[in-house]
Protein backbone atom coordinates (compact mmCIF):
# COMPACT_ATOMS: atom_id res chain seq x y z
CA UNK A 1 0.00 0.00 0.00
CA UNK A 2 1.38 3.41 -1.00
CA UNK A 3 0.26 6.79 0.67
CA UNK A 4 0.63 10.02 -1.40
CA UNK A 5 0.69 13.52 0.57
CA UNK A 6 0.79 16.59 -2.17
CA UNK A 7 1.75 19.94 -1.53
CA UNK A 8 1.90 22.33 -4.15
CA UNK A 9 3.78 26.09 -4.40
CA UNK A 10 3.89 28.48 -7.47
CA UNK A 11 7.47 26.93 -8.42
CA UNK A 12 7.27 23.08 -7.94
CA UNK A 13 4.70 20.51 -6.30
CA UNK A 14 5.77 18.03 -3.45
CA UNK A 15 4.68 14.76 -3.21
CA UNK A 16 5.80 12.98 -0.17
CA UNK A 17 5.16 8.74 -0.86
CA UNK A 18 4.87 6.55 1.93
CA UNK A 19 4.78 2.50 1.73
CA UNK A 20 5.83 0.22 -0.78
CA UNK A 21 5.65 0.44 -4.71
CA UNK A 22 5.17 -2.06 -6.79
CA UNK A 23 3.53 -3.82 -9.27
CA UNK A 24 0.55 -3.83 -7.00
CA UNK A 25 -0.14 -0.31 -6.81
CA UNK A 26 2.36 1.89 -9.48
CA UNK A 27 -0.50 2.31 -11.93
CA UNK A 28 -2.87 4.05 -9.59
CA UNK A 29 0.01 5.97 -8.03
CA UNK A 30 1.34 6.66 -11.72
CA UNK A 31 -2.01 8.06 -12.72
CA UNK A 32 -2.34 10.46 -9.02
CA UNK A 33 1.60 11.48 -10.12
CA UNK A 34 0.81 12.11 -13.94
CA UNK A 35 -2.43 14.38 -12.56
CA UNK A 36 -0.13 16.39 -10.28
CA UNK A 37 2.70 16.87 -12.78
CA UNK A 38 0.35 17.72 -15.55
CA UNK A 39 -2.17 20.56 -13.78
CA UNK A 40 0.65 22.40 -11.95
CA UNK A 41 3.97 24.60 -12.52
CA UNK A 42 5.62 20.72 -14.30
CA UNK A 43 8.25 20.61 -11.51
CA UNK A 44 7.68 18.08 -9.09
CA UNK A 45 9.60 16.66 -5.90
CA UNK A 46 9.41 13.73 -4.55
CA UNK A 47 10.33 12.66 -0.85
CA UNK A 48 11.31 9.21 -0.52
CA UNK A 49 11.48 9.22 3.30
CA UNK A 50 8.96 6.91 4.00
CA UNK A 51 9.12 4.75 1.21
CA UNK A 52 10.06 1.62 2.39
CA UNK A 53 10.14 -1.14 -0.66
CA UNK A 54 10.85 -0.14 -4.91
CA UNK A 55 10.56 -2.80 -7.82
CA UNK A 56 10.93 -2.73 -11.43
CA UNK A 57 6.99 -1.57 -11.56
CA UNK A 58 7.81 1.20 -9.61
CA UNK A 59 11.01 1.87 -11.28
CA UNK A 60 9.33 1.93 -14.53
CA UNK A 61 7.00 4.28 -13.23
CA UNK A 62 9.74 6.95 -12.54
CA UNK A 63 11.31 6.78 -15.63
CA UNK A 64 7.86 7.44 -17.50
CA UNK A 65 7.08 10.57 -15.10
CA UNK A 66 10.78 11.77 -16.01
CA UNK A 67 9.76 11.54 -19.42
CA UNK A 68 6.57 12.90 -19.29
CA UNK A 69 8.00 15.88 -16.93
CA UNK A 70 11.23 16.57 -19.50
CA UNK A 71 8.83 16.28 -22.74
CA UNK A 72 6.87 19.41 -21.44
CA UNK A 73 10.05 21.49 -20.06
CA UNK A 74 9.20 20.17 -16.56
CA UNK A 75 12.23 17.76 -14.38
CA UNK A 76 11.92 15.50 -11.55
CA UNK A 77 13.64 15.60 -8.24
CA UNK A 78 13.91 12.96 -6.07
CA UNK A 79 14.83 13.27 -2.58
CA UNK A 80 15.82 11.48 0.34
CA UNK A 81 15.88 7.82 -0.37
CA UNK A 82 17.00 5.23 1.91
CA UNK A 83 20.14 3.20 0.93
CA UNK A 84 18.53 0.37 -0.32
CA UNK A 85 16.47 2.33 -2.56
CA UNK A 86 19.27 4.64 -3.82
CA UNK A 87 21.65 1.19 -4.47
CA UNK A 88 18.60 -0.21 -6.72
CA UNK A 89 18.94 3.36 -8.40
CA UNK A 90 23.01 2.90 -8.54
CA UNK A 91 22.41 -1.03 -9.74
CA UNK A 92 20.31 0.01 -12.63
CA UNK A 93 22.76 3.08 -13.10
CA UNK A 94 19.60 5.34 -13.18
CA UNK A 95 21.15 7.34 -10.66
CA UNK A 96 22.85 8.99 -14.00
CA UNK A 97 19.92 10.41 -15.77
CA UNK A 98 17.50 11.59 -12.30
CA UNK A 99 18.48 14.75 -9.95
CA UNK A 100 18.67 12.79 -6.75
CA UNK A 101 19.17 14.79 -3.78
CA UNK A 102 19.77 14.36 -0.10
CA UNK A 103 17.07 16.39 0.87
CA UNK A 104 14.61 19.29 -0.94
CA UNK A 105 17.27 22.15 -0.62
CA UNK A 106 17.34 23.60 -4.04
CA UNK A 107 20.99 24.33 -3.34
CA UNK A 108 22.33 21.05 -3.38
CA UNK A 109 24.53 19.32 -5.41
CA UNK A 110 23.36 15.85 -7.43
CA UNK A 111 24.35 13.46 -5.51
CA UNK A 112 26.72 11.13 -6.89
CA UNK A 113 28.54 14.24 -8.87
Amino acid sequence: MVKLQHQRSQAYDTVFIEGRLGAANSSEVGSELVQILESGPGLVHLDLTELSFLDSCGLSLFVSLLKRARQNEGDLVLFNMNDRIRSLFELTRLHEIFDIRQDDDSQLKQVGT
